[in-house]
């Protein structure tokens, strides 16, 4: 298609990017009121997004939690739980996940998806 006229070059314009601006509008609606919300609805994300990052092909998992404790050596502070990952593989070996790989894939994930 040609275009004859300067203002048939500007309707074009103006229509592509109303046309851009609303999928714009479409991606960040989406990823913001549908994608992140559905996140949150998955039980135990950060367990299997940890597990599925530092044991692939674990046959089997365990969690323990430990018990809340300062995180500075200020009583007014901010307090944290620790949380490590037991992986038991086909061949009756083990990994653990310690609370710092546990915290990185929890975060990061978060961060990426």
């Amino acid at each position: 298609m040609k275009l004859n006229s300067a203002k048939e070059v500007w309707i074009a314009r103006v229509i592509a990017w109303v046309v851009l601006g609303a999928i714009s509008c479409g991606i960040i609606f989406v990823t913001t009121f549908m994608l992140g919300p559905s996140l949150f609805a998955v039980p135990n994300l950060s367990d299997k997004i940890a597990v599925a990052v530092y044991c692939p092909g674990a046959e089997s998992t365990s969690l323990e939690e430990g018990a809340s404790t300062p995180t500075t050596s200020d009583p007014s502070g901010t307090y944290g739980h620790t949380v490590e990952i037991t992986c038991t593989f086909t061949d009756g070996s083990t990994k653990i996940i310690r609370n710092e790989q546990f915290a990185l894939a929890g975060y990061s994930s978060s961060l990426c998806v």
